[in-house]
């Protein structure tokens, strides 16, 4: 290296060692390390929701003995599983209890059963006099078995096995291998504008 003539300071060289870093330019890493910071908080919020939703078991060795006395401890995302058995209860899911889960243990509903007796016409008032099973907001229930939901006065007043209502905004209900059987209706969903449900049957 040629220097200024007369120039007698000390030349100071001076190494550095490259990194992965040094092929890209500062704002791409920040992107990365933004990106990055996103995505653990986002496992970690999952991770909270998923420790915070319970499972709710029902049946006669069970914490809960019928699936009313479930829903009386039930939130938002949580899951009821109830083992076989006919069970002669009805009960309601509020407007609060959303994306909730609703299922058998054995996932056949000829074995887990919600029984009506008949309704208001056999002395036996179903929830808020419409079904078995009402419902102010959007879950999924699956492989539970619905009769006599209703239909004892021999009147047709909107009862039935399962009675879905005012969550038509919000999302849908998923009602999955279930089975109806003498019921006034086997699902009831109000016709009125804005009172109604979205349900989906498979």
């Amino acid at each position: 290296m040629m220097m200024p003539a007369g120039w007698r300071g000390r030349l100071r060289i001076r190494w550095t060692r490259r990194t992965h870093t040094d092929h890209f330019p500062i704002s791409f890493i920040s992107i990365m390390k933004g990106s990055f910071f996103g995505v653990l908080c986002c496992v970690a919020l999952l991770c909270v929701s998923n420790a915070l939703a319970a499972t709710l078991l029902v049946g006669t060795t069970r914490t809960y003995k019928t699936p009313r006395d479930a829903i009386g401890a039930m939130k938002a995302g949580d899951t009821m599983i109830i083992d076989n058995g006919t069970y002669k209860t009805t009960f309601g899911i509020g407007v609060n209890i959303t994306n909730f889960t609703i299922k058998s243990a054995s996932g056949n509903p000829y074995k887990c059963i919600l029984d009506g007796q008949g309704g208001v016409g056999s002395g036996f008032p179903l929830t808020k006099g419409k079904g078995i099973i009402h419902t102010m907001a959007p879950g999924t229930i699956q492989g539970i078995g619905f009769i006599n939901g209703g239909g004892g006065d021999r009147v047709s007043d909107g009862e039935a096995g399962l009675y879905a209502e005012s969550f038509k905004a919000l999302s849908q209900l998923n009602v999955v291998n279930c089975s109806f059987d003498n019921n006034e209706n086997g699902i009831f969903v109000p016709g009125a504008s804005g009172n109604g449900a979205n349900v989906k049957i498979s």
